[in-house]
Formats: C-alpha cells, sequence, structure tokens
C-alpha cells in the first residue's frame, strides 16, 4: 500500500512539474508574440528608433553651434587683434 501511495505522489508531483513548464512555455510565447508584433511596426513607431533619431539631432546641433560659437570667437579675437 505504501508503494501505491509513494506513486501516486510522485505522479503528483510529475504533473505539477508539467503544469509549471507549461505556464512557463505559455509565457515565453506570449513574450515572442509582442516582440513579433513590435518587429512588424513602423520604424517611426519603434521608440528605440524615436530616442536614436532625437539623439542624432541633438547632436547635430550642438556641433552646429559649437562650430558657429568658434567661429565667431576667432572673428573677435582677430577684431581685437587687428584695432590694438
Amino acid at each position: 500500500m505504501d508503494n501505491l501511495e509513494e506513486s501516486v505522489d510522485a505522479r503528483k508531483q510529475s504533473m505539477g512539474n508539467l503544469g509549471e513548464s507549461v505556464d512557463t512555455l505559455r509565457q515565453r510565447v506570449d513574450l515572442l508574440e509582442v516582440s513579433s508584433q513590435e518587429k512588424r511596426k513602423p520604424w517611426y513607431r519603434q521608440p528605440s528608433n524615436i530616442v536614436a533619431i532625437i539623439a542624432l539631432l541633438v547632436s547635430i546641433a550642438s556641433t552646429i553651434y559649437s562650430q558657429t560659437a568658434r567661429e565667431t570667437l576667432i572673428k573677435l579675437s582677430a577684431f581685437h587683434n587687428r584695432s590694438s
């Protein structure tokens, strides 16, 4: 009788582990579906692309500003050197 009870307990435990495995697989499939749907979005609807474009624009703007400020300082320096 003990062997039968142990066998039943082992089978219940095995079924519990199987249920956990199925739940884990369902979660993975759900994540893959979400990821797949995100890849189908147009480039301008993906947040990572928007952040990258904003970073590029900030970089270009700061480069232009720095270059303009540098040229202005060079011109001012040349003007002061001529007038001295």
